[in-house]
């Protein structure tokens, strides 16, 4: 369905299949024809092959039903309802797996500014909705969290600063409750700001459920998870959960990272071991200033171009400086890095420069690397 405006008011549209939810297409293709396809894991979510046109503004009332579901084998379908300008979404949407196997479908609510009450159940899929800047207020936790115990895994983003739609940022102001394995991911171009909305918590799960809290979703270095004080201070609680939250953040200043467990505005748990908190690397210098924190758990927000050089990180020797910690590349890639030791006669040359480093590097790519030295041991990284 194309058109300048869209008004879907009281329909029923069915797009079900024995082996494999149908597509239905309300005001465009996912992210308007231009997604980010790294947000997304899920074999629905594929662009067609043609061009479809962008409506400015859709509403679907509360009496319309969408159903691309799979009725007896395969994934649920895909659904799409994509504004440039303004969504109102208040109906239901189904892209359920088959009865004999499969899983959700994609499905995707999106516009600059959104009015979201309506609720999708789309069990091991994905729902992912995308404004300017996200107020996730009574009605919209609501709905989130009838779609997250319903089994359909969630992913709410800001993708940019846009004038006179927001900073990218993300508020939490209602409680978001549910007690399955799926998971709630929340990406901000900016910050994302957790409320006290709850003296038990304003983000909880009591099943085997996992959250994704992302800021700076593209590596500007603006953007961090904000916590003001307030009367109850459990932001995050994961105290009856199995499953983790994993945090992307910038500090204020980079060498001190913040501690989600301790303060008013904090995450508590049932383990320690349940939290992963990555402080974002999203330049040289910052890929340098590793070395005041050799024990820390890095990502990178981006690719990053060093053009020019880098000691090893960390002493050279002895193993005391040595990493300890994580760094995980999210499958970005460091280009034109020149690696070179200030020491003479040192045996050990890399991106970290001790040859007793136990951390974990992962998911990191290299473009155009070159290592100078005179020594037994040399490599893009030592470990």
């Amino acid at each position: 369905v194309t058109g300048e405006n869209i008004q879907v008011a009281g329909a029923q549209i069915v797009a079900i299949g024995d082996n494999g939810g149908g597509k239905v297409l309300i005001g465009g293709d996912w992210g308007g024809g231009k997604p980010d396809k790294s947000l997304v894991s899920n074999p629905s979510a594929v662009l067609e092959s043609f061009s479809v046109p962008t409506a400015s503004t859709v509403g679907v009332d509360a009496a319309t039903r969408i159903d691309a579901s799979a009725t007896q084998s395969g994934n649920g379908g895909k659904v799409i309802l994509w504004a440039n300008d303004h969504l109102s979404f208040a109906g239901t949407i189904l892209a359920t797996g088959g009865i004999q196997f499969g899983n959700g479908g994609f499905v995707e609510t999106s516009a600059k500014s959104v009015d979201i009450s309506g609720s999708v159940k789309a069990p091991g899929g994905t729902w992912l909705l995308d404004p300017g800047d996200l107020i996730i207020g009574p009605t919209l936790a609501a709905s989130t969290a009838l779609s997250l115990n319903s089994g359909t895994n969630v992913t709410q983003e800001t993708t940019a600063s846009t004038p006179g739609t927001g900073n990218g940022d993300i508020f939490v102001t209602a409680p978001i409750v549910w007690n399955t394995s799926a998971t709630l991911t929340l990406s901000a171009y900016r910050n994302i700001q957790i409320n006290d909305a709850s003296v038990t918590g304003t983000i909880k799960n009591t099943g085997a459920g996992n959250l994704v809290l992302r800021a700076d979703n593209t590596g500007t270095g603006a953007g961090t998870i904000v916590m003001n004080p307030g009367t109850f201070p459990t932001r995050v609680d994961w105290t009856n959960s199995t499953g983790t939250v994993t945090v992307f953040y910038n500090p204020t200043f980079y060498s001190s990272p913040t501690n989600f467990t301790s303060g008013n505005g904090r995450f508590d748990l049932a383990s320690p071991s349940q939290l992963t908190a990555y402080m974002l690397v999203n330049d040289a210098s910052h890929l340098g200033g590793i070395a005041t924190n050799l024990n820390g758990t890095y990502a990178l927000g981006r690719d990053i171009n060093v053009s020019g050089g880098l000691q090893p990180i960390g002493t050279i020797a002895p193993a005391v400086g040595s990493f300890l910690g994580i760094l995980d590349g999210q499958n970005h890639t460091i280009s034109n890095l020149s690696i070179f030791s200030p020491l003479s006669g040192v045996n050990t040359i890399g991106l970290f420069g001790s040859i007793g480093n136990t951390g974990v590097v992962r998911n990191l790519n290299f473009d155009h690397i070159n290592v100078s030295a005179n020594s037994n041991f040399t490599g893009t990284s030592q470990f």
